[in-house]
C-alpha cells in the first residue's frame, strides 16, 4: 500500500509552489511507492490532459477528503494526523499550516528575504527535517537553525519540457527572446526592460516575449526599479499593462509580446519557439522555473550568478551575469546574497547571441543535456526519502 504523506499547500498550474505540488503530486503517483495528499487539490485549479488528471484521482479523492479538517484547524484546535506532513515554509519561516501536525514533520522551505525574525527558529525547531531547493537558502538557513537541512533541487517534466522543431507560427525573421516569472522587484524586469531599450534599438527585429502576470497584483504595481516609469494594471484592473510599461519607459510595443496568464502545459510551445531565454532576478529562493524550462526545450539562456541560480550554472550551459552589485534590504527585508546585473552586461550577452547561431545551438544543446538529470521524479523521489526517513 503507498504511503500517504500530506503536501500541506495548493496544487495548481499557475505559479510556482501549485506547480511543485502538482508535479510531486503527479511523480508520487506513477512511482506508487506514496499517496500525496494536498490541502487543496481541485481539477479547476489545474491544466493538465486526461491521462495525468486520471493519475490523480486518488490523491484528488484523498485531498477533497482532508481540505475541511485543514480550514478549520486553528479554530478547533492542532490537528494530528496519522501521516508524514511536508510542510510549506516561506519568507521569515512562515507556515502555511501552522496548526496541522503528522507522524514526521518536514519542512520545504523557500525563501528569498534573508531577514529572520526571532521567533523564527522556534518555528524550525518544530521540524523533524528540513528541505531546500537551493544551496543558497541551505547556507542562509544553517544560521537561524540546527535543525538538519536537506538541498533537493528542483526541475523539469521531460515528457512536457524537451527540444522539439519550430510550429511555423512565428516569423522566423525576428529574434525571440523570452523572460518569465511574476513581475515584483525581486524578479528584476526593470533590469532587462532597460537593456532591451538599448538592445532593441539597434537590433528592430528583436522580439521580447514576457510571461509576466502576477496573480497577486499588489506585489507588482508600483514597481520602477531602474526605470522611469511604474508598472500598471490595465484598464480591467485585473492585469497587469506590460505594453504600457514598455512604452513608457522607451521600448515601442511592438517590440513586446504579452503571452498573458499562462498554464505551465503550454509553455513548451512558447519556448520552443525562442532565440534565447533570459533570467535577471535580483535573488532566487530556488533555481527558477522558466529558466530550467527554456534549458530543457534546447533554449540557450542568459543567467544572473546569484542566491539559488548559482546551482544551474555549469561550465559551457549558459552565459552567466558575473556582474552582481550588492543590494541595500530595507526595514524588515534581508538581502544577503542579492545582486544587481548589469545592464551592459545583459545587452553584451544578447549581442553575443544574436550574432551567433553556432553559440546559441552549443549552448542550446549543452542546457538540454544537463537539464536531464534535473527531473520532477527525481525531486519527488529524494523528498519521499527524507518523508520516509527516520
Amino acid at each position: 500500500m503507498p504511503q500517504p504523506a500530506l503536501l500541506a499547500w495548493q496544487a495548481a498550474s499557475h505559479f510556482a509552489w501549485g506547480i511543485a505540488g502538482l508535479q510531486i503530486a503527479l511523480a508520487w503517483c506513477r512511482d506508487g511507492r506514496m499517496l500525496p495528499v494536498l490541502a487543496r487539490l481541485d481539477p479547476a485549479d489545474l491544466w493538465i490532459d486526461p491521462l495525468r488528471l486520471r493519475l490523480l484521482q486518488p490523491a484528488i479523492q484523498m485531498s477533497a477528503e482532508i481540505s475541511p479538517r485543514l480550514a478549520t484547524a486553528s479554530a478547533d484546535g492542532p490537528l494530528q494526523l496519522d501521516c508524514p506532513v511536508v510542510h510549506c515554509i516561506g519568507n521569515n519561516a512562515s507556515i502555511a499550516y501552522p496548526h496541522v501536525r503528522g507522524s514526521r514533520n518536514v519542512g520545504r522551505v523557500v525563501f528569498e528575504n534573508t531577514h529572520f525574525a526571532a521567533d523564527a527558529t522556534a518555528r524550525l525547531r518544530e521540524m523533524d527535517a528540513l528541505t531546500v531547493v537551493s544551496h543558497w537558502n541551505a547556507e542562509i538557513l544553517h544560521t537561524v537553525t540546527d535543525v538538519p537541512i536537506v538541498v533537493i533541487h528542483e526541475g523539469i517534466d521531460p515528457g512536457l519540457f524537451f527540444p522539439g522543431p519550430r510550429s511555423g507560427l512565428m516569423d522566423p525573421s525576428r529574434f525571440y527572446i523570452f523572460a518569465g516569472g511574476k513581475a515584483e522587484f525581486r524578479k528584476g524586469q526593470d533590469l532587462l526592460l532597460a537593456a532591451f531599450r538599448i538592445f532593441a534599438s539597434r537590433h528592430p527585429d528583436a522580439l521580447l516575449v514576457t510571461a509576466w502576470q502576477n496573480p497577486w497584483l499588489k506585489g507588482a504595481i508600483g514597481i520602477r526599479g531602474v526605470l522611469r516609469a511604474p508598472l500598471q494594471a490595465d484598464r480591467s484592473g485585473r492585469a497587469l499593462d506590460i505594453s504600457r510599461w514598455a512604452a513608457e519607459n522607451g521600448v515601442d510595443p511592438v517590440n513586446v509580446i504579452d503571452l498573458g496568464q499562462m498554464p505551465n502545459a503550454l509553455m513548451p510551445l512558447m519556448l520552443r519557439e525562442m532565440d534565447c531565454a533570459i533570467c535577471t532576478s535580483r535573488a532566487e529562493g530556488g533555481t527558477n522555473f522558466p529558466i530550467m524550462e527554456a534549458m530543457a526545450c534546447g533554449v540557450p539562456v542568459i543567467i544572473p550568478n546569484n542566491t539559488g541560480m548559482r546551482d544551474l550554472i555549469e561550465p559551457g550551459n549558459s552565459i552567466v551575469l558575473q556582474g552582481q552589485a550588492p543590494i541595500k534590504g530595507a526595514e524588515g527585508r534581508g538581502t544577503q546574497g542579492w545582486g544587481d546585473s548589469s545592464i551592459d552586461e545583459i545587452v553584451a550577452a544578447l549581442e553575443a547571441l544574436y550574432d551567433s547561431s553556432e553559440l546559441r545551438e552549443r549552448l542550446g544543446s549543452a542546457a538540454a543535456r544537463y537539464m536531464r538529470a534535473r527531473t520532477w521524479q527525481r525531486h519527488a523521489a529524494q523528498l519521499a526519502d527524507l518523508v520516509t526517513a527516520g
